[in-house]
């Protein structure tokens, strides 16, 4: 019997990976909510606690570096199971999921108890010499290799909304959810391999993506030759760099995003001649304004880029803005035929959105934030600003060339000596070079902005 994949060819159905994935966490964290969302697309609204351990088998796609199926067995373990069962479920697992309720203080702060009793309590299945099977207590250095992701459930309840009134406000600093901020630090601080915020409620591919995310982890470890071999054909050693595997990844919505005012801006010299230093006062305005709105829209392009890979909705953080579009817009189809993310064309970028009726998790919606809040705000100043001020940079620097010609008499004639005449012609030729540069700059932002326009409604028409 052979399975179909769509790619190249049939693989025979006993080479398909299969994953032992648990769901542990207190009750009423949402755990069979999770379960049910993940394996059936279902959700139930009255609340009956776990009794005994469901077990949901099923076989999905995800890419790597191909699609490639994985069959996954998920088990949704009772919040107040004995421990000698626990045990047992524990037995031979890939990967553990540990479940929070955002909404309660007294789930989250469990979550690194969860974490240290799958760590105490998982056993491995091995063979003795006459073939008996028996179960033995992983080492220290095995259970350190067991993949355990933190989930915050019912983010529904806890999600709050960014008010922006000012157009021109810098929006660098994140206005993110206090309580997903407090499971970041939380999975930073016991050390899982990461944490996601769902609400298994919403059916908006928020759960599918971060197991999504769990198992492209679990297939790098698996097969690390495949991923090596694919990163060689492409010259890229970061092709496959999971957020769970890139510790600089963990959190970081809050932490990991860069902002514009971490650039140290060297402003143009002066040169002690009062009638040259006023065209280069206003020169060094104009280069100003350029170098920070062409760095705003690199830092912001970078930072929608990093939040995909965080979200799950891409596998690495250099991914092309055309492959993050398209991943997104496939993360918030989720298997709908109708596409839920919809484009605009607006006056030389491309917007987007999403129906005011669209069920989105909050991850995703965050990521939507940064695309509209960064990358389109910094698009749109580079678009109003740099054709203006590359046209009046090019006016000065002939004012600047011109006055260097008389450079040496000027400076004479308000008492420069020799040693500050050196000097006033050094910081005039360093001045002209710099504002060159920067109009070269206003050009180079001025492509970025034009090619990710024809990217972005690329990846939109597909």
């Amino acid at each position: 019997m052979f399975s179909q994949n769509p790619m190249k060819k049939n693989y025979p159905i006993e080479d398909v990976p299969t994953f032992k994935i648990v769901l542990v966490g207190d009750s009423n964290a949402g755990k069979t909510s999770i379960f049910l969302r993940y394996t059936r697309e279902q959700f139930d609204y009255s609340y009956q606690p776990t009794m005994n351990v469901n077990i949901g088998n099923v076989t999905k796609k995800v890419q790597f570096p191909f699609e490639t199926l994985v069959s996954v067995s998920l088990w949704d373990l009772p919040g107040r199971e004995e421990i000698d069962l626990r045990r047992s479920y524990y037995k031979d697992i890939d990967a553990a999921i540990v479940v929070v309720d955002l909404s309660d203080d007294g789930s989250l702060e469990m979550a690194g108890t969860w974490k240290q009793d799958i760590n105490n309590n998982s056993t491995v299945t091995t063979a003795d010499n006459n073939g008996n099977e028996k179960a033995r207590r992983k080492s220290v250095a095995s259970q350190a290799q067991v993949p355990i992701l933190l989930i915050g459930n019912k983010l529904d309840k806890v999600s709050s909304v960014m008010d922006v009134d000012d157009e021109d406000q810098d929006l660098n600093e994140h206005s993110d959810n206090e309580k997903v901020v407090a499971l970041e630090e939380i999975a930073l601080q016991h050390s899982f391999v990461g944490s996601v915020a769902v609400s298994a409620c919403e059916c908006d591919g928020g759960v599918h993506a971060a197991f999504r995310s769990l198992l492209r982890y679990l297939l790098h470890k698996k097969s690390p030759k495949k991923v090596k071999d694919r990163e060689r054909s492409e010259g890229n050693g970061n092709h496959l760099i999971s957020i769970f595997s890139d510790p600089n990844q963990h959190g970081a919505f809050t932490r990991n995003m860069g902002s514009v005012d971490d650039h140290v801006y060297e402003p143009l010299k002066i040169t002690r001649i009062p009638e040259v230093d006023q065209i280069v006062e206003a020169a060094d305005k104009n280069v100003r304004t350029v170098e920070f709105t062409s760095v705003g829209l690199l830092v912001a392009v970078k930072n929608f880029k990093k939040s995909c890979c965080v979200s799950g909705i891409t596998d690495n953080n250099k991914s092309s803005i055309e492959e993050c579009v398209t991943s997104l817009k496939d993360s918030l189809r989720n298997g709908k035929e109708e596409d839920v993310l919809l484009a605009s064309e607006e006056a030389g970028y491309i917007k987007l959105s999403i129906p005011d009726d669209a069920e989105v998790p909050g991850t995703l919606k965050r990521v939507l934030n940064i695309y509209d809040k960064e990358v389109c705000k910094k698009t749109r100043k580079v678009l109003s600003q740099c054709p203006t001020l590359k046209v009046q940079l090019s006016d000065q620097v002939q004012e600047l060339e011109r006055e260097s010609e008389t450079l040496l008499d000027k400076g004479s004639s308000v008492g420069l000596n020799k040693k500050q005449l050196r000097v006033a012609v050094q910081s005039m030729e360093d001045n002209i070079e710099k504002i060159k540069d920067t109009i070269a700059l206003a050009d180079e932002a001025m492509r970025i902005t034009d090619d990710q326009f024809k990217r972005i409604k690329n990846a939109m028409m597909w």
